[in-house]
């Protein structure tokens, strides 16, 4: 027992159950983490593919699984005010996510280190770990810009994949036979290529819709082909030598 009246030691008594309380919260979450099955667990990120992943997907997923699990309960033990506890998962998920090629969890466990190193070290004034922090973040935003060069990579095969479907379903026109058939084809084909940034694309099939608008011989008709080749006027547009676009 304690003296009531004695701040310093309630004041410890608090500071004993707080502490007692996380580290059996963060025990607990440890073992539901790891021992989880891995379909429950695959923990992503927006940079992560966000549609049903494919089976080759699912595998990297459940390679990657355990890094991310340490990263986040590194992160549950410095947010519970233990660096101690969230260094050594980090470390963890750093070698496990180096070498499952994970570059954004392996710099978010890289960057996480720095963090329980600063809240350990909070109190200290020592160059060696201001230079250790600086070296730690040098590396951190190297992995965070090559994890933006991969998924700029895997955007680009994504892109390119519909460029070829939208281009094989553009191919197919020639078996329609209704030419309502054909403008909505070619409608929903101009709209993709615009939606993923292929203007010229984007331009020619709607200069496709134009014509066929025009082989109908209508006012209404004729009054939307004016306007689908006004909206197609500017992609079309090349400035001349020595001037700039849209002088």
């Amino acid at each position: 027992m304690f003296n009531p009246s004695d701040q310093q030691a309630q004041e410890l008594l608090l500071q004993t159950m707080v502490q007692d309380l996380a580290a059996r919260l963060l025990m607990e979450f440890e073992k539901w983490a790891l021992s989880a099955e891995s379909s429950g667990t695959i923990l992503k990120t927006p940079l992560d593919s966000q549609s049903r992943l494919s089976s080759e997907e699912v595998i990297k997923a459940k390679k990657r699984r355990l890094a991310r699990a340490q990263k986040t309960i590194g992160d549950y033990c410095l947010l519970a005010g233990s660096p101690v506890d969230a260094n050594a998962h980090f470390a963890t998920a750093i070698e496990l996510a180096r070498l499952t090629g994970d570059l954004f969890w392996h710099a978010g466990a890289l960057e996480g280190s720095v963090c329980a190193l600063m809240v350990d070290r909070m109190d200290e004034k020592d160059s060696l770990v201001e230079e250790e922090v600086k070296f730690r973040y040098y590396s951190v935003i190297q992995l965070y810009r090559r994890s933006q060069l991969q998924d700029n990579a895997q955007r680009q095969g994504i892109v390119k994949e519909a460029v070829d479907l939208l281009m094989h379903a553009s191919d197919g026109a020639n078996s329609l036979i209704d030419v309502s058939d054909h403008l909505v084809l070619y409608v929903e084909i101009a709209r993709l290529f615009g939606t993923i940034g292929y203007e010229h694309k984007a331009a020619f099939f709607s200069r496709q819709v134009a014509q066929l608008y025009m082989q109908q011989d209508n006012v209404q008709s004729a009054i939307s082909a004016m306007q689908v080749l006004t909206l197609t006027a500017k992609a079309y547009h090349y400035p001349k030598s020595g001037q700039k676009p849209g002088a």
